[in-house]
């Protein structure tokens, strides 16, 4: 059985900027469901412009690839997920951190995990 399309572990549109995961380390809010347009630090890749459409879908009007909308079904519904990064090496202190983010990653974790949505977004801009 092989997981394709959107039952893929590695969602991602065309082109190979997804591929690499990149799209994970956009600053997301948690509470407009859509990338956080106020938090630039360099933790953070800042190309995209994307947003949940659907329940489950991820909407993008920019991203690595440039300006050309791209939605990427059931990106928040995958049965899992492949992560793996050859472009960022984030450093956490521990696995509450991860949690603590506003990672569009953090937001994976926690909807996988069950934890209650939204990173600390007051300790990530003291952190800044």
């Amino acid at each position: 059985y092989c997981l394709r399309g959107d039952e893929a572990m590695t969602p991602h549109a065309e082109g190979a900027s997804m591929i690499i995961g990149e799209v994970y380390w956009q600053p997301w809010d948690s509470s407009k469901q859509a990338t956080h347009d106020t938090l630039q630090a360099k933790e953070y890749e800042n190309r995209f412009a994307c947003k949940e459409v659907g329940g489950d879908g991820l909407e993008c009007q920019r991203g690595s690839w440039g300006s050309d909308p791209k939605t990427i079904a059931k990106f928040f519904k995958r049965p899992a997920y492949h992560l793996f990064f050859s472009t960022n090496k984030a450093h956490v202190r521990s696995r509450k951190d991860i949690f603590a983010k506003t990672w569009l990653l953090s937001e994976l974790y926690r909807r996988s995990l069950g934890e209650p949505l939204g990173g600390n977004l007051s300790a990530i801009k003291a952190q800044a």
